[in-house]
């Protein structure tokens, strides 16, 4: 999910733009999480975003962005790499 978010974070859209993302980045990807396993195909990466519960992700997403603000006392969290 790292991987899905980064990418789509980054403006890349469907599987096979992730893939191409993670070949270019992997060594900044592996700052954050080992990926020690071969790259996910683009068939992969759509079998799992497609077994996701919406609602649930964004709930997650949203507790997750919230728990970096209190953390870093911040009132606003860019994830546009704006600060």
């Amino acid at each position: 999910m790292f991987l899905v978010v980064s990418a789509i974070l980054s403006g890349k859209e469907g599987g096979e733009a992730i893939v191409k993302f993670e070949k270019r980045k992997l060594k900044w990807l592996r700052q954050f999480r080992p990926f020690s396993q071969e790259i996910p195909s683009d068939n992969t990466i759509a079998r799992v975003i497609a077994a996701l519960n919406p609602d649930a992700f964004i709930h997650c997403f949203i507790e997750w962005v919230n728990e970096i603000k209190t953390d870093s006392n911040r009132e606003i969290i860019a994830i546009d790499g704006k600060i």
